[in-house]
């Protein structure tokens, strides 16, 4: 009788031990699935982020509007100044920082003007709605402003730094120049010039 009960209780013992394994099992390959549908939207959330971010990336545009001669010496010099704005061509409101420009008329000689703490709002270019305006300052001596009030054009190279926080609030630098001229009050971007400056006179604004 006794042999008979040590029989089933072992018995017994086997069939807890492996209903205890099966659930445990069971239980395992449960967490494994939930684990990987977790994994799988993990990285759904952080692609989608990552579109959202892109979709939001924001540029802008740097346009040539025109020049002015002014501050008129006794030397026969003055200063030609050129005029750009800064635009927004995207859909959400930036926050421009800064603006460096580099100018050159005569080859690896460069000017250049620092434009600090600005901390302006650029609303989206819409119709009617116009950007950051700045100038840059350019030195012309008594020939090249003679030339320039007799009408003929003047080639020279600008390149330059924006600085702003984009909409959601991480600094960018964008690069802008190529070569321009002014002809007649009229200023106009020519083409792309890839000169770097390897000498300039730092004023700030």
């Amino acid at each position: 009788m006794n042999d008979s009960l040590l029989a089933i209780f072992t018995g017994l013992l086997v069939v807890v031990g492996f209903l205890q394994w099966w659930i445990l099992r069971k239980h395992e390959q449960w967490m494994e699935k939930h684990d990987a549908k977790l994994e799988k939207l993990a990285q759904a959330a952080s692609d989608n982020a990552k579109a959202v971010a892109v979709a939001m990336r924001q540029t802008v545009d740097i346009c040539p509007i025109n020049s002015e001669l002014s501050k008129f010496s006794n030397d026969g010099s003055a200063i030609l100044n050129l005029m750009f704005e800064v635009r927004n061509p995207t859909n959400n409101t930036l926050s421009l920082e800064k603006l460096v420009t580099k100018v050159s008329v005569l080859a690896n000689i460069w000017e250049t003007f620092t434009l600090a703490d600005i901390n302006v709002k650029v609303v989206p270019a819409r119709e009617g709605e116009k950007g950051y305006p700045f100038f840059t300052p350019m030195p012309v001596n008594n020939e090249q402003r003679r030339l320039i009030h007799a009408g003929y054009e003047m080639v020279f190279t600008v390149n330059g730094e924006v600085h702003y926080r984009d909409c959601l609030g991480d600094e960018q630098i964008q690069w802008f120049g190529g070569l321009y001229k002014s002809i007649q009050g009229k200023l106009t971007y020519m083409r792309p010039m890839g000169i770097a400056p390897d000498h300039h006179t730092e004023q700030h604004s």
